[in-house]
């Protein structure tokens, strides 16, 4: 959602300053930067997921070695 509240931006301040209505290559960097921090770097948010999910500290190494699909790759499995 981010991204496209983003690139809606660029596309009205390209139309105000009279340049052309496209979103071009180079402007790709910069939308993604915009609306990584709206969309990802939510910290407080990001820490809940992580509770909620049993992603803690000491328990994500354990979580990811107990994960039937992991467990399927081991060798000698």
């Amino acid at each position: 959602m981010a991204l496209t509240k983003t690139k809606q931006e660029l596309v009205k301040r390209k139309y105000e300053a009279g340049l052309e209505f496209t979103i071009n290559q180079t402007d790709i960097v910069v939308l993604v930067c915009k609306a990584w921090t709206a969309s990802f770097a939510r910290k407080e948010t990001n820490i809940k997921a992580i509770v909620k999910r049993g992603w803690g500290r000491k328990t994500l190494n354990y979580n990811t070695l107990t994960h039937t699909e992991i467990l399927a790759t081991k060798p000698g499995h």
